[in-house]
């Protein structure tokens, strides 16, 4: 799910300990090979190297997550609701930092740097989103950085664990605004 504007988010959807509707690592691994395939349908028609390579990195995650993980230890692996805070150099890098927390259960927030060329990531989110469906969609949200910094506090007061990528000053930045 791709929010832009402020009226658009529901607190509802903040939920401490709100794991992936997707409960065994067969259907989370499942889904991202459609996300992938998905992806690669695209980047072939719209000829995007970063989109090819997003792919690779889709297809041997779920490789490797698979043989690593065993049915009985994957519910024990999800920690819930997760604020992921992505560094912004890279720019597929949300989705890339976002497939590892999905395929270990978790729901997600991914914010999203007012950098990115945003029509290619909402094109990349509506592809995720069919794969997911409507109720998986709303526990995997990426969410426009530019709407409210408000939000993010509210989201990094209430999730399980942060993920905050970028330098030192960066995330010194970021752990001083968002407790």
């Amino acid at each position: 799910m791709f929010i832009s504007k402020k009226e658009e988010f529901k607190l509802e959807i903040i939920k401490k300990g709100h794991y992936s509707t997707f409960t065994s690592i067969k259907d989370r691994v499942n889904c991202l090979k459609k996300i992938s395939n998905s992806i690669k349908n695209h980047a072939l028609k719209v000829k995007n190297n970063e989109l090819i390579a997003l792919c690779y990195f889709l297809e041997e995650s779920t490789k490797v997550f698979k043989d690593i993980f065993k049915e009985e230890f994957s519910n024990s692996l999800p920690r819930g609701l997760v604020l992921n805070i992505p560094s912004s150099n890279i720019p597929m890098m949300p989705f890339y930092t976002w497939i590892p927390s999905f395929l270990s259960g978790n729901s997600n927030f991914i914010r999203l740097s007012r950098k990115l060329d945003i029509e290619l990531v909402i094109k990349i989110i509506s592809l995720i989103d069919d794969a997911l469906g409507n109720i998986e969609s709303e526990r995997q949200v990426f969410y426009s950085g530019h709407i409210d910094d408000e939000l993010t506090k509210i989201l990094s007061l209430n999730c399980d664990v942060r993920m905050l990528w970028g330098n030192d000053s960066t995330l010194s930045e970021i752990k001083k605004n968002y407790p």
